[in-house]
């Protein structure tokens, strides 16, 4: 009776990864790969995460945001080569005053 969680996690977890198949198959006929050729998205991931606090999905959104607009505003005001140092610079800043990241939790499983 009711609805089936076993078969609604299924079912999303096939969607999610549908649509990441689906997104990694464009983005392979846009862009050639190369052995590094997603080093850079992995760092940012890695960047937004730190950056927003383990766990914390309203900081992962709000860190990606932030990241977003200043290497957009940076890159149009110090040039695009400056981009990616501008989005580490603002991580590192980040960390000395927040270590915990923007929402992170205090606690040992946070």
């Amino acid at each position: 009776m009711g609805i089936n969680p076993r078969t609604i996690y299924t079912f999303t977890y096939g969607i999610g990864a549908a649509i990441a198949t689906l997104g990694g198959t464009l983005i392979g006929l846009i862009f050639s790969f190369t052995p590094a050729s997603g080093l850079t998205w992995l760092l940012k991931g890695f960047v937004v995460v730190v950056m927003g606090g383990m766990g914390s999905i309203v900081g992962i959104l709000a860190a990606g945001g932030i990241l977003g607009i200043a290497e957009g505003i940076g890159g149009a005001i110090a040039g695009t080569g400056y981009r990616d140092m501008i989005g580490f610079l603002i991580f590192l800043i980040v960390l000395v005053f927040w270590p915990r990241g923007l929402f992170g939790k205090i606690g040992r499983f946070a």
